[in-house]
């Protein structure tokens, strides 16, 4: 019984080995946005300085930048924890029916 406990166990962590990429995904996408997000100001701001004024058309490529790194990074971040979500659950799910499908078949023998 605990040969067959120690083998449901290593199952259970080979199905969740490489679950881990979606978690560090999920949770790095958005500070990625943010620096993409910093990267664009800080050229708009250098396109001031170049220009030696301010105003929409001086900074409009460096917040494009901006606004597209953050919208980048949220979306990369919201699917990467859906997919996360879904395969904890489904790993749950899996290893359940697993284990009962186990002890089921110990219970024949």
């Amino acid at each position: 019984e605990s040969r067959v406990s120690r083998r449901v166990v290593e199952s259970q962590q080979g199905l969740k080995k490489s679950l881990w990429i979606l978690g560090t995904v999920g949770s790095s996408a958005p500070f990625i946005g943010l620096f993409g997000t910093v990267v664009g100001i800080i050229k708009s701001f250098d396109s001031i300085a170049k220009a030696g004024k301010g105003g929409f058309n001086v900074v409009a490529a460096g917040l494009s930048e901006a606004l597209i790194a953050t919208a980048a990074g949220i979306i990369v971040a919201v699917m990467a924890v859906i997919l996360y979500n879904y395969f904890q659950t489904r790993l749950q799910n899996l290893n359940l029916e697993f284990k009962n499908k186990i002890e089921d078949l110990m219970d024949l023998f």
